[in-house]
């Protein structure tokens, strides 16, 4: 800060999470699917002293982030 004083980051708690299912009889073969969210909330990162405006390293900028994923065994 300009009087000198340390600058607080907040904390910042997000919620992740997925389901998921195996179709199919055999155990080595089938389909599986997996729907997912990340950032369940859609929070923002806490704000930082950084040029991004938040700790890069730490944070991810990303908003919710829902996802759908497939595999085939064959």
């Amino acid at each position: 800060r300009a009087d000198g004083s340390d600058y607080q980051i907040p904390g910042w708690l997000t919620f992740n999470g997925y389901i998921g299912i195996k179709l199919g009889k055999d155990t080595k073969k089938g389909s599986y699917l997996r729907v997912g969210v990340n950032n369940l909330l859609d929070k923002d990162p806490p704000l930082a002293d950084q040029n991004q405006g938040f700790f890069d390293n730490v944070h991810d900028p990303r908003g919710r982030f829902v996802y759908v994923q497939w595999r085939v065994t064959m």
